[in-house]
């Protein structure tokens, strides 16, 4: 049996988890009633308004904030991995399936674990990426599902070459946001707490606002910066595009570089948090 620290507000709470010969079992809580926000999405026609996605947008901005807090790395935020408590007037987040996650580190990472559509281009470029900027872009395509109910890039060359096509009945500020989250290199995009400074994230700014107050200082929120216009970055291409690996003899089209995930055993998801410890049987 293994000692289990209290739960963090973001992820779904790990009641208990024990060994058996092979395998690692892990007990989780799962709230009721809910859904993942794929199918929330769905049962509401597909897409969602921006106050609506902007409800949840900051809650996985402030969870993931938590969550690298405590040591952490998702690695595979996707709405399929968002669950939604729906028994309230306001849905409320919880971040689930954390076996593409790893321990959170300052340097690059050179292994990539997730799901391709959600793989920020410079992987693709350079096989190496950030935990904040990758982060940032998954919250990104997970914003751009939200809104326009599909994904905003299917194949790698989508993803590094071509800009998304955008909803005009979105506001500016959401625009702005989105672009963004999706700039092409990694230091164009928004820092978590950043993230949260924009005015589209501000609790008291209808969508549509066209409030242009400054919310921090200059130097330390990309959007703010005068002479840097939308989407554009201040560092150089990371890699000629003649040396991404898909380009490559040794690389069929269609092939991913991304590793399956980990063996993942078993995960139990109670409907209520279980008294004391469970014996395996």
């Amino acid at each position: 049996m293994g000692e289990v620290v209290p739960p963090p507000r973001a992820a779904v709470a790990l009641l208990d988890w024990f060994e058996l010969d092979r395998e690692l079992v892990l007990v989780l809580e799962r709230p009721v009633p809910c859904m993942d926000l794929y199918d929330y999405i769905q049962m509401r026609g597909g897409t969602l308004q921006e106050e609506h996605a902007r409800v949840i947008l900051r809650q996985l901005v402030e969870a993931m904030r938590e969550v690298h807090s405590r040591g952490v790395l998702h690695r595979d935020l996707k709405p399929e991995n968002v669950l939604v408590e729906t028994g309230s007037t306001s849905p409320r987040i919880r971040v689930l399936d954390f076996g593409c996650g790893c321990i959170l580190r300052d340097g690059p990472y050179t292994e990539c674990y997730g799901t391709s559509q959600y793989t920020p281009p410079e992987w693709f470029l350079s096989e190496s990426y950030r935990a904040g900027p990758s982060t940032v872009w998954q919250l990104g395509v997970v914003l751009y599902d939200m809104l326009c109910g599909d994904q905003p890039f299917n194949t790698r060359r989508e993803i590094i070459y071509e800009e998304p096509y955008i909803r005009d009945q979105l506001s500016r500020h959401c625009v702005d946001l989105l672009r963004r989250c999706l700039a092409k290199r990694p230091r164009g995009r928004p820092t978590l707490d950043e993230m949260l400074l924009h005015p589209w994230l501000q609790p008291d700014t209808p969508p549509g606002s066209s409030r242009t107050r400054p919310l921090a200082p200059a130097g330390h929120a990309p959007w703010l910066q005068s002479d840097m216009p939308p989407g554009s970055s201040r560092t150089r291409p990371l890699a000629p595009a003649g040396h991404a690996p898909w380009f490559q003899p040794d690389t069929p089209p269609g092939s991913s570089r991304t590793r399956p995930l980990a063996p993942v055993n078993r995960t139990l998801l109670l409907d209520r948090p279980a008294a004391g410890h469970l014996n395996p049987t």
